[in-house]
């Protein structure tokens, strides 16, 4: 395969060097962490105080911490750049999928990507709103208000 590419004048360009601060930027871009984690601070507050918003950090970010330890997604990476094909979700749920499913599990693999990408959209949208309102408010000493009754 990599002779038949090289005579068809394919050149890999695939950046494999990223520095640590590269990757964070690039996490930090994706997930939007800045407005959820603001806009989920209400909740353990007003819940456990906190006592139970400091736990409700910590024992989550250790989970986190094992999950990545155990390296499937750079797996994952690894076997999508040996296969050349640009559609990584649909082409690996149909080769791991039954061949009879392959074609309606690649089809609800596409469309879970799309609504969850449309979800986080709309969620980080409110929630970017949200703060916006906020700080409305608290700028103006509360005189303008914008919540839910007003909206």
């Amino acid at each position: 395969d990599n002779a038949l590419l090289a005579r068809l004048g394919y050149k890999s360009e695939f950046k494999w060097a990223f520095s640590p601060i590269h990757t964070i930027r690039f996490a930090v871009s994706i997930m939007g962490i800045f407005s959820s984690v603001s806009a989920v601070f209400f909740f353990p507050l007003m819940a456990a105080g906190h006592l139970g918003m400091t736990f409700g950090w910590i024992i989550p970010s250790l989970f986190t911490t094992c999950a990545v330890f155990f390296d499937w997604p750079s797996t994952i990476c690894e076997a999508h750049n040996e296969s050349r094909t640009s559609t990584g979700l649909y082409y690996f749920s149909a080769k791991l999928a039954p061949p009879e499913y392959a074609p309606l599990l690649s089809w609800i693999t596409g469309w879970a990507n799309v609504t969850g990408q449309i979800s986080l959209m709309c969620s980080l949208e409110f929630v970017n709103m949200e703060m916006i309102a906020i700080a409305i408010s608290v700028g103006t000493d509360s005189r303008i208000n914008l919540g839910p009754g007003p909206t």
